[in-house]
């Protein structure tokens, strides 16, 4: 795997610019544009809640200037770049191609903070993940899972948050039951993690 020099423009390797620039992959679903949700402070409790009324990202003024952070131009990606499936980089400094969304809502999972568009990940993360959820539902009785952040379309930084999720391989499991209705836009966006580890 290849690592990125640092996190500017500047830095990306030549696969991971392809993966910036790369077309959309084609879509049945409409998808809306990048929204902001800038956050004062990423906190472990109710970490980063989202917004119901996002706000569309302004456009880059000279997004081929080497001084624009790389996370602005991976927050702007609304979908993956259609490439076959590759990760780069490593979790706190890549990007991934090819990268499956997770379905917003299954019999066993109920996918948070929408407004982020972070439920994108490595196929085989993504199909571990519904199977975890079928498993955890049949093997222990836990209702369903609540899965928050997996990573943006196309991986790299994002704009608040985690370090890490670069790559389309990590994905935040929330230890609360999966409530036993559709939840609402709202309740995706506010509702709060469970902590369960103390500082």
């Amino acid at each position: 795997m290849m690592a990125f020099q640092n996190v500017n423009c500047k830095g990306l390797s030549p696969v991971a610019d392809l993966a910036i620039n790369w077309p959309n992959e084609p879509q049945a679903e409409s998808y809306p544009p990048p929204f902001a949700v800038r956050p004062e402070r990423h906190r472990r409790a109710g970490a980063g809640q989202g917004s119901v009324d996002p706000k569309p990202l302004p456009p880059l003024a000279n997004p081929n200037d080497p001084k624009v952070a790389a996370k602005e131009l991976f927050a702007r990606k609304v979908l993956p770049a259609a490439m076959p499936t590759r990760v780069i980089g490593f979790y706190a400094k890549g990007c991934i191609a090819g990268a499956e969304q997770m379905p917003i809502n299954g019999d066993t999972w109920q996918v948070m903070r929408l407004s982020r568009n972070r439920n994108w990940g490595h196929p085989d993360l993504v199909a571990l993940l519904k199977r975890l959820s079928v498993k955890a539902h049949k093997d222990a009785g836990w209702p369903g899972i609540l899965v928050g952040d997996i990573g943006q379309p196309r991986g790299g930084p994002a704009l608040s948050g985690h370090a890490s999720h670069q790559i389309g391989l990590d994905a935040d499991i929330w230890l609360t039951p999966m409530p036993d209705h559709l939840l609402s836009r709202e309740e995706r966006e506010e509702t709060s993690a469970v902590m369960m580890v103390r500082d």
